[in-house]
Formats: C-alpha cells, structure tokens, sequence
C-alpha cells in the first residue's frame, strides 16, 4: 500500500516549529511521508499560534484555506496547538470542517489519534484538555523544517511569569526545565548531522534550572560549547531581571556562543514596566544595557516593545523613545497590544485606541530604522563569518510555503548570494549580500568583509575560501 502523505504548515514562533518537527518525527516513523503540496496530501496538518489577535486571525484564516482545500482534495485536516488549546470548543462548532483538534504538548499522542482518524474512529477530547500540557517528546531525534545548518532546540516550555499583558501562561502552563542530558543529547545529534548552529529557545530561556531549585543556563552553555564541531551557540529570549552583567560577561566569552544577546524589554517608563509587571525598572535597563556596551561593544542587541497597554499616554512613548536614543539596539521588533484574555491588563486602565497604538508603532518603527542604519554603519571595514543561505540560481533551498528567501527582498540590485553572520538571528534579522557567488553553496561557512550596509542589512565581499 502507498504511503499516506501529510502537508504541514507551522504558524508562529520558533518554539511551535520545534513542537512541528517533533510531531512529524512521530508521523514519519509511522510511515508518513511529507509533502510540499497540500493538493496531493491525505492529510493536512496545521500547528497554529494564539498568542496576539493578529495570530488568531492568521490562523483561523489558514484553517479555512485548508478546509476549502480539503473539500476539494477529499483530505482530513487535523488543527493542533495554541488556538485550539484556547479555543477547541469554538473551533468545534464554527469550523466542523476540522477534523481532528489537538492542544499544546500532545506531539507523541497525535500519531495515534490521526491513525484513528483515518480509521473512521471518533477522536478523543482528551487531546483539547482544560489545563495546558508539557511535553517534550520527540525532540532528540527529528526531522528538521529548518535549512539544515541550523535548528533550534527548546530547553524548557511554559512561563512562570505575570506579565500583564501576556497570555502564555495560560496556554502553555508554568515553566519546566529540560533536563541538561536530555538537551545535551539533542544537540551532539543535531552536530553529528551537520547542523552548525544552535539557537536554544524558551518562553523565559534564563528561568532554566530555577524551577528546580537554581539558574543552569550558565552550567548548559558550558556543555554545549565544549562539543566538538559546534560552530554557533545562539542564546534567545533572556529576561532583564534574571541575569547580571557577570554572568553575561562570562556566558559571552564561551567559544561558539555568538555575540548576540537577545532580551525583551517591552518598555522604559518606570509606570508603564510596573503595569506591565515586568519586575524592574528603567534604571534596571539603563546599568545593564550601558554596562554592556562599554564591555562589550561587539555585542549585537535584540530587543522588543511592547506600546498601547492601557494606561500609556504620549509622555511614556517619549520616555520610551528617549532610551531607545540612549541606548540603540542593533535589531528591535516593535508589537501594539492586543487585549488577551484571563490577563491582567484589561483592568489597568482605559485602553489606548487603536489607530493610535498603530501610530505608536509605526513611529517606533520609523526611529529604529535610524538607528539600526547606524548600527550597521559601524560593521563596515570589519571581517565577520557566515553562513551562505540563499544563492540566486537556487534559493534558501526550502520548499515555497517554508521559504525566506532573503535575495527576493535584498536592497543591493546586484546581490548574487545572501550570508548570514553572527549579528542576525535567523528569520527574524538582516543578511550580508555579496556580488558574486561562484563557487558557493547552500550552508557553506566562509569569511567576509563588510564593505556597505542599509537600514537591516550589510553588503560585502569574499576574503578567503571556504572555512572548514
């Protein structure tokens, strides 16, 4: 009998593509092949997110682009994740076209539903339950969605934290750290394959260990940068009040740990971080961030805000924008609020319009582009390594509903092949396009020279062959 084919999509974060491989790793084990093209699927599978309204809408959208698809096609359609971990019960009764619902965590037993599934058996409720569920099977061993010189390996899952504004805790449950061994398995797997770089993702990557007792984020980078054949440790998502400058201090002198440092601060007027209930305040920021540059200038800085949580007004956006001035970060990603259920910002205050959040944003949006240009100005004449991602007769090298390709949107004319280097995390920052890409290929690591930059990205050329 001819192997049954699954087409999956994964909505979201990087944390819901690792939940995707796993649970294809289950798929494929069982027999399942996957397919690019959900015309030719017998299954399609969608992992959603929920996180902001701007998510839900994404994902319901999909779902019915799918259902429409599958009267077509005669395929089953199975919809796992955050939005029906929030929402299976609507989702039931809006959309009957799904035909099997599945919550966060639930990777190990989705192999088993969706054979039932096509084994004309009802599916179970028990995969939609109330409360969210931990999981991290499948995780080790799996088929990567990613290029394949990279991955990302999730340490831990959930949040313990009340931020305000945020409803991960109620989808994804209090954080649960990974054991070291476990972690440390995966990624000599993921090197002995040949993935180069590391990205270690969480909600809260610097809570890991505390849930049992103390910090090992610290003790977990140890371990990993002594492994042969790394090349990139990339470390995301560190909140302002769990690390201290000598701790970043030492994490960034490990070899293979990259000069990135990626830590959301959602904002910089002391009132507003109170309502937020972020923990600290603009001083926090101020002594960390100031610290850093004056230790570590080479250090790449990644931040996000967060602006229109009720209770914001013109003079917060001005003290915001003043520290952003201060202290430039090199990449920052910029969110307007959207009112989440069950969290308490709802009942902080008179909510902020939303033309005007948009307007928050987009002014935000307008300054950073200065000063991520001059960031980028300061790399010129610098030689750096990466990895080459995108070359013009060939793309990424993903399938089209997986890719991102950067070359399509290159701001140099005459850019031939895209190199990614330590200063930008994959997805969500720039590239450095060469000229010329004889000889290059997909994955290869080389050296370069940086020799012009625009708002995001940097343009340079070749200075040796490739690394080994």
């Amino acid at each position: 009998m001819a192997k049954r084919r699954v087409y999956l999509e994964s909505l979201g974060c990087s944390k819901t593509l690792v939940e995707s491989e796993a649970a294809l790793g289950f798929l494929l084990g069982e027999g399942w092949t996957l397919s690019d093209d959900p015309e030719s699927a017998e299954l399609l599978l969608l992992n959603t997110c929920s996180f902001i309204e701007a998510a839900r809408e994404q994902s319901v959208e999909r779902i019915l682009e799918l259902a429409r698809l599958k009267g077509e096609s005669g395929a089953r359609l199975a919809v796992v994740g955050c939005l029906p971990q929030r929402y299976a019960d609507e989702l039931r009764s809006e959309i009957p076209e799904i035909d099997l619902l599945a919550g966060v965590g639930q990777q190990a037993e989705l192999t088993s539903a969706i054979e039932d599934l096509f084994a004309e058996k009802p599916p179970s409720p028990s995969l939609t339950p109330v409360s969210p569920r931990i999981s991290f099977a499948g995780l080790e061993e799996r088929p990567l969605l990613t290029p394949p010189h990279l991955a990302y390996v999730k340490i831990g899952e959930g949040c313990s934290r009340k931020c305000s504004f945020c409803a991960i805790p109620g989808i994804r449950g209090r954080f649960e750290s990974r054991t070291p061994e476990s972690v440390e398995a995966e990624v000599r797997a993921l090197v002995e394959r040949g993935v180069g770089e590391i990205n270690l993702i969480s909600q809260d990557t610097a809570f890991y260990g505390r849930d049992r007792g103390g910090a090992e984020l610290l003790s977990l980078a140890r371990r990993l940068t002594a492994m042969d054949g790394l090349r990139w440790l990339r470390v995301f998502y560190l909140h302002p009040t769990l690390v201290e400058l000598p701790e970043l201090l030492e994490l960034y002198s490990l070899p293979r740990v990259v000069p990135y440092l990626d830590m959301p601060i959602q904002h910089a007027a002391d009132n507003m971080l109170s309502l937020m209930r972020r923990g600290h305040d603009r001083a926090r920021l101020e002594s960390l961030f100031g610290a850093l540059r004056r230790e570590r200038p080479d250090l790449c800085l990644r931040t996000t805000v967060l602006v229109g949580h009720p209770g914001e007004g013109d003079d917060e956006i001005d003290r915001l924008q003043e520290f952003l001035a201060e202290h430039p970060f090199d990449h920052l990603g910029v969110f307007g609020f959207s009112p989440e259920e069950g969290t308490a910002a709802l009942e902080a205050g008179e909510a902020v319009p939303r033309e005007v959040v948009q307007e928050r944003v987009e002014a935000i949006h307008v300054a950073q582009m200065g000063h991520s240009e001059d960031r980028g100005r300061q790399w010129i004449g610098r030689r750096l390594t990466g990895v080459v991602e995108a070359l013009a007769d060939q793309g990424d090298g993903l399938p089209p509903d997986r890719s991102l390709d950067p070359l399509a949107s290159a701001p140099f004319p005459e850019a031939r092949a895209a190199v990614r280097t330590a200063r930008d995390a994959y997805e969500v920052d720039g590239h450095l396009f060469l000229d010329d890409d004889a000889g290059l290929s997909l994955g290869q690591w080389i050296e370069v020279e940086v020799t012009g930059s625009d708002v995001y990205d940097l343009e340079g050329k070749r200075c040796d062959p490739a690394l080994p």
